[in-house]
């Protein structure tokens, strides 16, 4: 890290799980942007969760709202004349051609933002991340969860609201607004539901979370008033977490990442992902991009690196 470089990620409490002083340590040694603005917001997807997958993404964006005024007028601009009718970006809506059209400006555009955009890929034999058994029961009485959670469920849920916190905890500062939008998927499909992922970010609020927030929210996108700001972010999310299943999942029979920390991007992929992942490996952008992953090791229960995607040689 250059010596000049500012440390924009604050360290985690120490009662924190041990996996979160590794993810300290990768993000300290990254230059990341003061995001120093009255406003974030932090919008999230995830990606993955069918049984062909051999991992899970849960990606976030972080941005400044106020310093990410480029990126506002560029994604009206977008909207005005790639996506009649109010189309959403999503990675799984990719074949109509309207989005086709539209992701590469749609992309290119979130460079203007200032923020962050940070991907976990989540190897699904990597088991007692955050859960173990019991931890439900736990909760439910500690906490007075209301909804019947199934285990898949809460597992998903408090996977999402661990990283969440961490995120809020290290790089929020005093007295910044911070509200938290996702997708309405089954972890907000329903305002008892929401409530309770409200009492479990509150919990883990109080382990990382160590400086003195404004107000601190968390909604999904049916705040959004119509313009697709909210919405707009979440599929920054949800394009990144897309693209990053699709790519692992190919890399995963011989993951070069566990030999020399890179990526060569596969060719003959998924035409929507390659574009993504291209995106994905563009470093010079205000928007800088992270991807960490949590795999099997012999070592330990598991191991946590940063992937770099370098850039392909072929975009089909």
């Amino acid at each position: 890290m250059r010596k000049d470089t500012k440390i924009y990620w604050r360290n985690s409490n120490r009662n924190a799980f041990p996996w979160v002083k590794t993810i300290d340590t990768i993000m300290q040694k990254i230059e990341l942007p003061d995001l120093k603005g009255s406003l974030i917001l932090l919008a999230s997807d995830s990606s993955g969760y069918e049984k062909t997958s051999n991992y899970l993404a849960i990606s976030f964006i972080v941005i400044d709202l106020f310093n990410s005024k480029e990126w506002e007028i560029k994604r009206r601009n977008i909207r005005q004349v790639f996506l009649p009718n109010n189309r959403r970006m999503s990675f799984k809506a990719l074949n109509d051609s309207y989005r086709q059209n539209a992701l590469i400006p749609f992309l290119e555009a979130a460079n203007c933002i200032d923020g962050l955009l940070i991907s976990f890929l989540l190897n699904k034999k990597v088991k007692g991340l955050v859960t173990y058994e019991g931890v439900f029961d736990k909760w439910k009485d500690r906490l007075g969860l209301k909804w019947k959670w199934s285990e898949k469920q809460f597992k998903k849920m408090v996977e999402i609201a661990h990283f969440a916190s961490i995120l809020i905890g290290a790089l929020g500062k005093d007295n910044q607004d911070i509200y938290w939008i996702s997708d309405q998927d089954e972890i907000f499909a329903n305002p008892t539901k929401h409530q309770d992922v409200g009492k479990i970010l509150s919990r883990l609020g109080n382990t990382y979370i160590q400086h003195t927030p404004g107000k601190l929210g968390v909604g999904t996108s049916e705040i959004d008033p119509g313009d697709r700001a909210e919405e707009d972010l979440i599929a920054i999310a949800d394009l990144a977490a897309g693209a990053l299943v699709d790519f692992v999942n190919k890399c995963s029979c011989d993951p070069k990442w566990k030999r020399n920390n890179e990526i060569i991007v596969i060719e003959n992929s998924k035409v929507k992902s390659d574009h993504i992942t291209y995106w994905l490996s563009k470093t010079k952008s205000r928007l800088k991009k992270v991807n960490i992953v949590f795999d099997e090791s012999n070592i330990s229960n598991f191991s946590i690196q940063k992937i770099d995607i370098r850039e392909p040689t072929v975009i089909i």
